[in-house]
């Protein structure tokens, strides 16, 4: 040990040197029983891998769509008016023209 000079061995009583060996004998048992809960079974069938488009369909609605561009999924959420996007209320870019953005046909 760095700084701490050597170790040196007091005698304990009898019962005291008991005391410890029980001590150390209930905490390996608890260290065992922790290692058995973290021990993986030797046997156990590997696990099922779905692809990922089957998981997100299972956590929340929507669908995959397919574009030139590929797949993505898509899914459709209702914000009330007086949310806030960033620094706008979402009431406010209901006002906005729907043409805004030009025409999204000639992007895509």
């Amino acid at each position: 040990m760095v700084g701490r000079g050597p170790l040196r061995y007091t005698r304990q009583r009898k019962g005291e040197v008991e005391d410890i060996q029980l001590q150390l004998a209930a905490l390996r048992q608890r260290v065992a029983r922790i290692d058995r809960k973290y021990d993986a079974p030797a046997n156990a069938p590997p696990r099922p891998t779905k692809p990922s488009a089957a998981f997100i369909q299972d956590l929340i609605s929507g669908e995959v769509v397919r574009t030139a561009h590929g797949e993505h999924f898509e899914t459709a959420k209702l914000w009330e008016r007086h949310r806030r996007h960033g620094s706008v209320d979402i009431g406010d870019l209901y006002e906005l023209p729907e043409d805004l953005l030009g025409d999204r046909k000639s992007v895509v």
